[in-house]
């Protein structure tokens, strides 16, 4: 970013094999004043930062390898997009040791899609380490058309929490997991496990410690229709 100026249109590519590890904030766009950014990671790739912003102007292009902050801090700011983790080699995103993401809508009823994109694009966001998930606004939504999608949220003080009002879909259109466990404690809102005709969606709660507090849930369908 930059003060009283616009910026210009800036790429990273971390391709197969390459490492880009960030000891303070990796920023994508997000200048007040104007300019683009994208962030490419490619399979194989592997992105390490304490802290990671994505705003205005930001675009991120995960088509495979590791993005984890560690410690710091997610947040996802670009009012014209909504946060995408899918790609045609599995990208994983994960917070690890105490990070904290922030997350909401801004371009359409989604906060977060898991595993989504034209074609086939699995994808995978693990909470680890007592990190935390904070959805401020907004649905999640976990496989589309021909896509995977996993979310893991694993032991104790890492967390997930959502307004009563949003949705968290498991296995939209396609096929999904998510997973609570390790003494993890999740806090969601309405539920669909497996919710259009095609889906396979499962949610695993497990361990001593772990729990999870769910507004409603509907298991093979939604409330409108008939599911997978």
């Amino acid at each position: 970013t930059s003060a009283g100026s616009a910026g210009g249109a800036g790429t990273v590519n971390v391709n197969t094999d390459g490492a880009l590890v960030v000891v303070g904030t990796l920023n994508v766009a997000g200048d007040p004043d104007g300019g683009t950014g994208t962030l490419h990671l490619a399979n194989g790739g592997a992105i390490t930062t304490n802290a990671f912003d994505c705003g205005t102007g930001g675009t991120l292009d995960l088509d495979g390898g590791t993005l984890d902050i560690d410690g710091g801090t997610l947040a996802f700011t670009n009012p014209a997009a909504n946060f995408l983790i899918g790609g045609i080699d599995n990208p994983v995103v994960t917070l690890r040791n105490g990070a904290a993401g922030t997350i909401q809508n801004f371009a359409s009823a989604r906060a977060l899609t898991v595993g989504g994109g034209t074609g086939a694009n699995p994808g995978d966001f693990d909470v680890r380490s007592g990190s935390t998930l904070t959805v401020t606004a907004g649905d999640v939504i976990m496989a589309e058309v021909s896509d995977d999608g996993g979310m893991i949220i694993s032991e104790s003080g890492s967390t997930m929490s959502m307004p009563p009002s949003a949705i968290l879909t498991v296995g939209q259109s396609g096929i999904a997991f998510y997973n609570a466990e390790l003494g993890a404690d999740v806090t969601l809102g309405e539920v669909f496990i497996g919710q259009n005709p095609g889906s396979n969606g499962m949610m695993l709660i497990e361990d001593s410690g772990t729990t999870a507090n769910l507004q409603r849930v509907y298991i093979g369908g939604s409330n409108v229709a008939a599911g997978g």
